[in-house]
This record gives structure tokens, C-alpha cells and sequence, in this order.
């Protein structure tokens, strides 16, 4: 037994595993402790596949991902992207080569085009229990999934067409195969070439942020937390394959690309990397953004989270000592550096930092395990989680005094918020009592089931509102049969497309389009840029319907009578 940075005492088994035990504190309970979570992590999984399963493509970025994936396949081309027949220059193919093949598949089904997100999570969830193991022990591999799957972020991106899973998967991937330890340099080589490659689908993902979610990581810990097994000599031609393997996927579809569609060339090889940080117009923020955001996000974890990276600052402040945790502090790096980078530049989303949650999922498992081994549990951790559990819980089954669109929420609300409350009552009592397990099991449980049952009861009720489906049938059933239906305004034509197999396509003006068309002209206007225009010009037109999709209103224009 050596002295332990956290205070106490550890110990380590045959296979070098840390235990923890600890003097002057409450014993651990034996047989009722609760230290590891009720349930295999793939069970948490169940909410993000529920919201696969149960909406139309209407959040951010997924009608337009599915009509580009949609045109892969049915046009043909797999090298240049295309968005209702123009040039779709923004991203790199590798999710709408898979997303389609998932949608060729099933019909175009939204969960096929999803399942790349789905598998790419559940995989992201398996190797943060690969790292926690690799790093600690059991009780971190069985918590550090689960703690992933349940963070806000990952349960609202982790099911949706959208880039970014795939590409934390692929991130997250290199990062395990490259610095697996080893004394084989064979090993060591071959996990060098892995995470080449695996860095190389990232960037034919979404381009070169893949080489900065890995190697800003990896940078850092080798100049920080350096491992000798990670310094296992190999060949010099193994590092400048890895950079090989690295860029070439995606430098070799650009070069392809840009041959087939000159145009491409200054957008893939400037415009959507470094002209989006030169030029700051595409979702811009504030430096503190994630700060601000990253607590909510990160619920119902957000406090532990906070304790796992104040507890690595400790750590490394002892770092000379036997004790010397490596893996919390490669965590903290891990989420630090990221957080950082992003906040640094002028672009800011929330799924930006997608690749980090699994590092904060570690250090939430490290304090969380280290607590159920110690048998203690902080007042203001434990009652701090549980008020805001409270908060939510409340605020959810009394939402439908302040909205009133959707039908029904006087008893789905309290469906959804029920849980959280009685999670909330389960934390309270496990504090009181120092029981972190049972605390831990309570917030996990209650926040699975308001998950849950906000997918089955609340996200299909808001279809009708947010999907375009409806109005792209309605636009399809209409006489007319425009070569184009132009789309003016913040109008976004890829979800008409893919629900109505109807040609809208963005529009900055309508009378090109009347001209061509005729009597067959059809239209769709956002009602501002309608309003926007000169009584003149609104009189060659007529408005055949107005409707409401997403909270923006539109109307329907169709050529004006003799």
C-alpha cells in the first residue's frame, strides 16, 4: 500500500489495477453498495435509438445531410456532393456515402440514414470503457459509458444525421489505438498506422479539424503526461506513413473532386476550413461561449465532471509521486485543450465539442468510482445534482402553462418530469446517507427513463409542428408542374426535396421562374421576404396558402390570374 494523492490509501492488484481504500472514512457497503451502474451500458443507449426512431428529419443540419445523401445514390455521384442539383461544396463524403447507403437500404428511412450516428455513439461509448479500464480499473470501465450516453449533449446529437459523431468515433479511435501501451514494437506500429488511418477517415469526414481533435490531444500529453511504453522505439518509415495515411484519404477525394468540378478547389482546399476561421461569418461567438454552455450540456454530470478536473489539477501538482494518476489528467488535457481551441476560434457550435464529452465522461467516472470506494459522498455535489434534477423535473410537468401548441403536454409533461423528480428525491436521500452508489444509480435511472419517455411521448408530438414533410406532400400535390420551385427567403429547399421528391431549389428572386413556368409557376417565400417586396412586384403573383413549419412562416405562391 502506497499513500494516495487523494488521501488514503491504495493499493494494486496482480494486473496493476488501482484500488482504493482509504482510513477515517465510512467503510464501503459490501453487499447493497450499488458501486457500479444498474444496468450494461448498451441499455442506455435506448433513448438516442428511440429519437432515431420516432422523428423526421427537422433538427439542425438533417434535412440538408439527408437530401445530400438522398442525391449520392440516386444521382450517382459519389465524388462531388450535390443539394437539390446544385454543387454542395461544404462538407467532405464519407457521411453521405454511409448515411446513404443506410437510406438506399431502408427506403430512405430516417433511422437508416441515421445509423452511422447510432453505431458510431455505441462504439465511442465501448472505447471510453476500453481507456477507463486501460487507465483505472472495473469500476470506471462500467461507469465512464454510462456517464457518456446520459450527458445531454450525447443523448440529443448521439441518434441524428449529423457529422459529428462519426467523426468523434473515428477521433476517439485513433486516440485508443495510438497510445496503446506497449513494449512490441510491432504493436507499436501498428497502432501508429490505425490511428493514421482512422485520423485520415476523420478528415473525409469533416475535414482537417480531425487532425486537431487528435493531435492537439496527443501533443498534449506527450509534453505533459508522457508514458514511457508510448516511447517504444519503431521504424523511421512508420511516422511519416501514419501522416500518410493521415491526410491521403481526404487529399486524394479532394484532388478527385476538384478535377471533376474545377470549382471545388478554392472551396475544399480553403473556403470551409481556414476561410471559415479568417472570415468569422459562419455561426459566430463569444470566447466564453462553451464555458457558459458546457454545465448544461454536460447535466446531470455537470458537477462531477467539475470534481474529476479539479481532482486532475491536484494530481498534476504531484505528479513526481508514486501515486501520480496519468489517466485523469490526460482526461482533463483531453477536455481542456478542446475546449480551448474551440473557444479560440471565432466558429462556435455546440456539436463542435462533440469529441470531448468522452474525455469528461472519464473524468466523471474517476470521481464518481473513487467516491463509491471510499463509501463518501459530498453534501453540495450530491444536493447540487439533485436540485437540479428538481428544477427540470418541475419545470417539464408544469410546461404546458407557458405553451400551448402542442397537443396533450398537460399530461406528457409530467410524464417526463415525474422521473427526474423522483431521481432527484433518490439523490437526496443517498446524500444524506453517504451512499454515492445508490445516488449515482438514482440520477442515472430517473434521468434514462425522462429520456425515454421524452422520446415516446413528447419529440412525436412536435413532428407536425417541425417537420417539413407535410408541406413538401402538400407542394407535391399540388397542379402545377414547375420546372423548379424556387425558394426565396430563409427557406431551406433540401427538406421539401427529400420529403416531396419535389425540385425546390434557393431562389433570391421569383420572376426568372415565373417567366419560364407560366401558369405552372409554384413557389415557396418566407412571409418577411414576401412583405419585402414592392406591391409591383407581389401582384404577378398570388398566395395560394400560408403555413407554418418550425415556428417560421411561409407562403405559398403560385402565378397571378389573367
Amino acid at each position: 500500500m502506497t499513500p494516495s494523492a487523494y488521501g488514503g490509501f491504495r493499493s494494486e492488484t496482480s494486473s496493476g489495477t488501482c484500488m482504493w481504500t482509504t482510513k477515517n472514512v465510512k467503510p464501503p457497503h459490501k453487499a447493497s453498495d450499488f458501486s457500479i451502474p444498474p444496468l450494461r451500458w448498451w441499455w442506455f443507449m435506448l433513448p438516442i435509438v428511440v429519437l432515431a426512431f420516432v422523428r423526421d428529419l427537422w433538427a439542425s443540419d438533417e434535412p440538408r445531410y439527408g437530401e445530400v445523401a438522398r442525391e449520392v445514390y440516386e444521382g450517382g455521384s459519389f465524388l462531388v456532393m450535390h443539394l437539390c442539383g446544385a454543387v454542395y461544396p461544404d462538407k467532405p463524403p464519407l457521411l453521405f456515402w454511409l448515411s446513404g447507403l443506410g437510406g438506399w437500404l431502408t427506403g430512405w428511412s430516417e433511422w437508416g440514414l441515421r445509423a452511422p450516428s447510432l453505431i458510431a455513439t455505441a462504439i465511442t461509448a465501448w472505447l471510453v470503457a476500453v481507456l477507463a479500464r486501460r487507465w483505472w480499473g472495473e469500476i470506471e470501465a462500467r461507469w465512464a459509458p454510462v456517464l457518456f450516453l446520459t450527458f445531454a449533449m450525447v443523448t440529443k446529437i448521439g441518434g441524428r444525421l449529423q457529422i459529428d459523431p462519426l467523426l468523434m468515433v473515428l477521433c476517439v479511435g485513433a486516440l485508443v489505438v495510438g497510445t496503446a501501451p506497449t513494449t512490441d514494437p510491432r504493436v507499436r506500429t501498428r497502432g501508429l498506422l490505425a490511428a493514421g488511418l482512422l485520423v485520415g477517415f476523420g478528415a473525409l469526414t469533416k475535414g482537417p479539424v480531425a487532425l486537431v481533435n487528435v493531435g492537439l490531444v496527443a501533443l498534449a500529453w506527450r509534453i505533459f503526461v508522457p508514458d514511457n511504453e508510448e516511447r517504444q522505439p519503431v521504424a523511421r518509415w512508420v511516422w511519416p506513413a501514419a501522416a500518410v495515411l493521415a491526410i491521403g484519404p481526404v487529399l486524394v477525394w479532394a484532388l478527385s473532386a476538384a478535377v471533376v468540378e474545377p470549382k471545388l478547389l478554392e472551396a475544399l482546399f480553403f473556403d470551409q476550413h481556414v476561410g471559415r476561421i479568417t472570415k468569422a461569418d459562419r455561426h459566430p461567438g463569444p470566447f466564453w461561449k462553451y464555458v457558459v454552455k458546457l454545465p448544461v450540456l454536460l447535466l446531470p454530470w455537470s458537477l462531477m465532471v467539475w470534481v474529476g478536473f479539479t481532482a486532475s489539477w491536484k494530481q498534476w501538482r504531484n505528479r513526481t509521486s508514486q501515486e501520480f494518476d496519468r489517466g485523469l489528467v490526460r482526461a482533463a488535457l483531453w477536455l481542456g485543450v478542446l475546449v480551448l481551441f474551440y473557444s479560440l476560434i471565432p466558429p462556435k457550435r455546440d456539436l463542435y465539442l462533440l469529441s470531448a464529452y468522452p474525455a469528461a465522461a472519464l473524468l466523471a467516472a474517476r470521481a464518481l468510482a473513487h467516491r463509491t470506494r471510499e463509501g463518501r459522498l459530498e453534501r453540495w455535489l450530491g444536493f447540487g445534482t439533485a436540485v437540479a434534477l428538481a428544477l427540470m423535473g418541475v419545470a417539464l410537468s408544469g410546461v404546458s402553462f407557458f405553451v400551448d401548441q402542442v397537443d396533450g403536454l398537460w399530461w406528457r409533461g409530467p410524464v417526463i418530469g415525474m422521473p427526474l423528480v423522483a431521481a432527484a428525491c433518490g439523490a437526496v436521500w443517498a446524500t444524506i446517507h453517504a451512499r454515492p452508489g445508490v445516488w449515482a444509480r438514482s440520477v442515472v435511472t430517473g434521468w434514462l427513463l425522462f429520456s425515454v419517455a421524452l422520446g415516446l411521448f413528447i419529440v412525436p408530438a412536435l413532428d407536425p409542428l417541425k417537420s417539413s414533410r407535410g408541406l413538401a406532400e402538400e407542394l407535391a400535390a399540388r397542379p402545377e408542374n414547375p420546372t423548379e420551385i424556387p425558394c426565396l427567403g430563409r427557406v431551406k429547399p433540401g427538406g421539401f426535396r427529400f420529403y416531396g421528391r419535389i425540385p425546390t431549389v434557393p431562389a433570391d428572386e421569383l420572376f426568372s421562374h415565373l417567366e419560364r413556368d407560366g401558369k405552372d409557376f409554384l413557389g415557396l417565400a418566407n412571409v418577411k421576404s414576401w412583405e419585402g417586396l414592392s406591391a409591383d412586384q407581389r401582384s404577378a403573383f398570388r398566395v395560394a396558402a400560408e403555413r407554418t413549419v418550425g415556428g417560421k412562416n411561409f407562403v405559398i405562391l403560385v402565378a397571378a390570374e389573367d
